[in-house]
């Protein structure tokens, strides 16, 4: 439509503008051959434009009519962009829940909306992959995923978008992005950071980190030339803490940094050797069962190995309950758990 509405536009101005120009431009030069073509033009220009050149008054009202409905459609345009979306058939479906979301999570709720898209009339295919990759470009965590959805050729383009928005507006906490690649990548290069001047604030812990960014907000609000400086602060993600109780760990004979270690190795993993398969080297991860770690209670009833001896001295195995005390607390950033 807004090529066929140009090209109609450019022909109007082409049968009016230009022979009123040929006309005053080659006024009394010798006149040649007359077609048939032009002794029409020539016979619209005279009954249709000629009274108007004579009395302007309708030419003036018909203009500021039109200027009138130019500058109504101006609001309306707003910062979209003039130019038409082009109905590409691959669109990039992207999904982002809250921090903290694992892994697992995520695979299940990527399945899940795949598989009811992949359902939706007119839909292809569907493929999907959450998180990032090792060497990847986009620095994202487990809780970000990205669906590749392809279109039937004989779908109907709106339709079947609009079908797929309102399929994931009903996943609670599940915020959706549907576009295309090429548009995703456009946004990307046009939101780059359009600050003048950056000053970066490195170290480990996060609330001595967002203390000091503020002291150096304040002092660089002083400084002549700087205008709004702002602390963009690092994301938070919910973590577990967790703190020995010392009382306790003594009485089973363990010290902290047993407990550190051995809530380490249950919680998030420990690497302990590696396998070679076609090629490709895979890690082996001691990793504790999914019901020790499921909640704070758990992680707080967890069970620690114990250096305990028999009345004769021979040392045994053990376990240690009530050593520790779990408490959820938000300034961490890596998915490891500590302990203090």
């Amino acid at each position: 439509m807004a090529y066929a509405v140009a090209v109609l536009a450019s022909m109007l101005v082409a049968f009016a503008l230009t022979p009123a120009l040929a006309a005053m431009l080659l006024r009394g030069t010798a006149a040649g051959r007359e077609g048939s073509f032009a002794r029409q033009v020539k016979r619209l220009f005279d009954r249709r434009l000629a009274p108007m050149i004579i009395r302007p008054r309708a030419a003036w009202t018909v203009a500021g009519v039109l200027t009138l409905a130019a500058l109504a459609v101006v609001p309306q345009v707003g910062g979209r962009s003039l130019l038409p979306t082009l109905q590409d058939r691959n669109l990039l479906l992207q999904l982002q829940t809250i921090p903290g979301t694992s892994l697992p999570e995520m695979s299940r709720i990527v399945a899940a909306a795949g598989n009811e898209v992949r359902a939706l009339p007119g839909v292809a295919s569907v493929g999907a992959h959450a998180g990032r990759a090792v060497a990847s470009d986009q620095l994202v965590n487990v809780n970000s995923a990205e669906m590749w959805v392809t279109l039937d050729g004989a779908a109907d383009y709106g339709r079947t978008t609009a079908a797929i928005q309102a399929l994931m507006h009903g996943y609670a906490g599940v915020r959706s992005s549907l576009g295309t690649y090429p548009a995703d990548r456009v946004a990307e290069v046009a939101s780059g950071q359009n600050d003048d001047l950056i000053v970066r604030v490195y170290g480990a812990d996060l609330v001595t980190l967002q203390h000091k960014a503020q002291q150096i907000r304040a002092m660089l609000s002083g400084v002549s030339g700087v205008a709004r400086p702002a602390v963009k602060p690092v994301p938070m993600q919910p973590t577990a803490d967790i703190q020995v109780n010392l009382a306790a760990a003594q009485r089973y004979g363990l010290r902290p940094g047993d407990v550190r270690r051995e809530t380490t190795t249950l919680t998030s993993g420990l690497i302990v050797g590696n396998l070679y398969e076609q090629s490709k080297i895979f890690d082996v991860v001691v990793w504790g069962a999914q019901r020790t770690r499921s909640d704070l209670t758990q992680l707080g009833n967890m069970l620690i190995d114990t250096p305990l001896r028999q009345a004769g001295g021979t040392p045994r195995r053990g376990h240690g309950q009530g050593c520790m005390r779990s408490q959820r607390r938000s300034p961490m950033t890596t998915s490891s758990v500590t302990s203090r």
